[in-house]
């Protein structure tokens, strides 16, 4: 029932929320040049090659994954 109405608010929230990033670039909170990254668009293309993406919750953990 709770993630029913979740999924609700967010569905009937969704159109605002190009609304809610103009404003943010508008105030100069987001970088008008990088604002389509929170949409998964990349600003700039990446190099060739492998990528692995580490997931990690604190400073600590992301650094524990460095070479050193």
């Amino acid at each position: 029932m709770l993630l029913r109405i979740y999924q609700i608010v967010s569905t009937l929230l969704l159109p605002f929320i190009g609304i809610y990033i103009k404003r943010r670039v508008r105030i100069k909170k987001e970088d008008p040049n990088r604002y389509k990254e929170r949409y998964g668009k990349p600003s700039i293309k990446r190099k060739e090659g492998k990528v692995i993406w580490i997931h990690a919750a604190s400073v600590g953990e992301t650094l524990s994954v460095l070479k050193v």
